[in-house]
C-alpha cells in the first residue's frame, strides 16, 4: 500500500495514454461519419481512460502477488 502513490501516476499515464490513443482512433472513423473529429477525440479519450485504469489495474495485480509472495519467503 505504500507504492499506491506511484502505481496511481504510472496508471493514469497509462490510462490518458491509452484514452488519447482511442481517442485519435474514434476521433477519425467518427470524424468521417459525423465530420467532428474533436467529438470523436473527446469520446474516445471519455471511453479510453477507464479503460486504460482498468487494463492498467489487471496488469498490475499479478507482480504485486508475486512480489509479496516471493518476500513472504
Amino acid at each position: 500500500m505504500k507504492e499506491t502513490h506511484y502505481g496511481w501516476q504510472e496508471s493514469q499515464s497509462v490510462s490518458v495514454g491509452i484514452g488519447l490513443a482511442l481517442g485519435v482512433t474514434i476521433g477519425a472513423a467518427v470524424g468521417t461519419a459525423f465530420d467532428s473529429v474533436a467529438l470523436g477525440i473527446i469520446l474516445g479519450v471519455a471511453f479510453g481512460v477507464p479503460f486504460g485504469l482498468i487494463y492498467s489495474n489487471k496488469q498490475s495485480r499479478p507482480s504485486q502477488k508475486s512480489a509479496q509472495r516471493d518476500h513472504g519467503q
